[in-house]
């Protein structure tokens, strides 16, 4: 009893613990917050980290910084088409337009670019990497961007001249005959702004916009750029509008209006006289814009190609069965043919212009008076004719032939 007793007092005198559950949740919320505040730093660090990045990406050359050539970072990608002579392959890529350069073509495709010449070599080749691109072509030089993104690249035969990313997306493009190019951007207080370069990518003009730019293109001797935008009168008219601007002395020269049409497409000839292709007529205006002439379409525009000193149009019913090919002057006179059949394709280079239609191929002069024929395979849907040689294209190959060779036996065949 004694034990007991003495234990049971031992343990009377040991000092109760006791439990203040205030302070205890206090605690638990300082330490939930202080983790909060760390999660928060980190995922700010992170985000700062990316915009940054995404910034740096997007305003300067990245490649330039690191001491790297953008050129030869896109050229070190391995390209999918295998060239050297014709027919050239296709099978690895979904190609996307073949237009005339020089005396060969150009192929774009949804990877990459190839400048072809007409016994097959590929001088220049690379992979462009955008998501929607767009070429535009000079004499010597051509440009390539990627509408709705940030990239671009000023190309020649022998390779990249300039090349880089907008701040802003890229609307629309042009390329010059001698050194410039333009790029239009959207910018979030004016509608665009229309940005001249030289080859180098140096700007040397940047002109904003308060209507939505369309189209832009040079003059013969890149001094003048012509801007082609619309816009909507307090009336609800639409009215496709022309500027010209001068860049040597970075002023706008005039400006003409057309109403109740929506621009296509602008053009300015080697006399200086400016085409405007809008939804129902081509626009022909004197080369300070003072005159405005009008060459209406009887029938729905399909297909159009500005040449130097001309611009060649095809108009198509409903139906297709019949279409009307136009070659409008530089000052407006027409000479027009009308084609039994559909249209596909048209290609002009010089005094050469093609017609891709439902029965074959056809060539024509400048008179539009068919020069030779012959037959070609349904799969074709795409050509361009140059240096006197026809480039036919389909979902896996790209073939070339002569034209003279054909119109020679055509006219044989005709004698006998």
């Amino acid at each position: 009893m004694s034990l007991i007793f003495r234990r049971e007092v031992a343990l009377s005198k040991k000092p109760k613990k006791t439990y203040d559950i205030e302070e205890y949740r206090k605690r638990k919320k300082r330490e939930k917050l202080l983790h909060r505040i760390i999660r928060l730093v980190i995922v700010l660090v992170l985000i700062c980290g990316v915009a940054g990045g995404v910034y740096f990406y997007q305003k300067y050359d990245m490649w330039a910084i690191l001491g790297q050539p953008p050129s030869s970072v896109v050229n070190s990608q391995e390209t999918s088409v295998q060239t050297g002579s014709f027919p050239i392959s296709l099978d690895a890529v979904t190609p996307l337009e073949l237009e005339t350069y020089q005396n060969g073509s150009i192929l774009l495709t949804d990877e990459e670019l190839l400048v072809v010449n007409a016994d097959g070599t590929v001088p220049n080749q690379f992979v462009h990497s955008f998501t929607n691109p767009v070429l535009r072509i000079g004499h010597e030089q051509f440009l390539l961007y990627d509408r709705g993104g940030y990239g671009y690249r000023m190309e020649d035969a022998a390779g990249s001249l300039a090349s880089g990313r907008t701040t802003n997306s890229i609307l629309a493009g042009a390329c010059g005959y001698d050194s410039h190019f333009a790029l239009v951007t959207a910018e979030s207080h004016y509608a665009a702004s229309v940005t001249v370069y030289d080859e180098t990518g140096k700007n040397i003009l940047t002109w904003y916009s308060l209507e939505q730019v369309v189209d832009v293109a040079f003059s013969q001797d890149d001094r003048y750029l012509a801007v082609a935008s619309v816009l909507f009168e307090d009336s609800g008219t639409m009215v496709s509008r022309v500027h010209l601007l001068d860049i040597e002395r970075e002023e706008e020269v005039g400006s003409a209006d057309y109403s109740d049409a929506m621009p296509v497409a602008v053009h300015l000839k080697e006399d200086g006289w400016v085409h405007l292709v809008t939804d129902s007529f081509l626009g022909v205006m004197s080369p300070d814009l003072s005159e405005q002439r009008k060459v209406p379409f009887l029938q729905q525009l399909s297909r159009y190609q500005f040449e130097d000193d001309a611009t060649l149009l095809v108009n198509s019913g409903a139906s297709e069965v019949a279409s009307t090919v136009s070659l409008v002057s530089s000052e407006g006179e027409k000479t027009e043919v009308t084609v039994e059949s559909s249209i596909r394709d048209i290609s002009m280079d010089g005094e050469d212009i093609c017609l891709l239609t439902g029965s074959g191929l056809f060539w024509y002069d400048s008179a539009l008076s068919q020069q030779g024929s012959r037959p070609v395979s349904s799969e074709i849907y795409s050509i361009c004719c140059s240096g006197g040689s026809v480039y036919t294209m389909s979902s896996n190959s790209l073939s070339q032939m002569e034209m003279a060779e054909e119109s020679e036996s055509v006219q044989e065949e005709a004698s006998q």
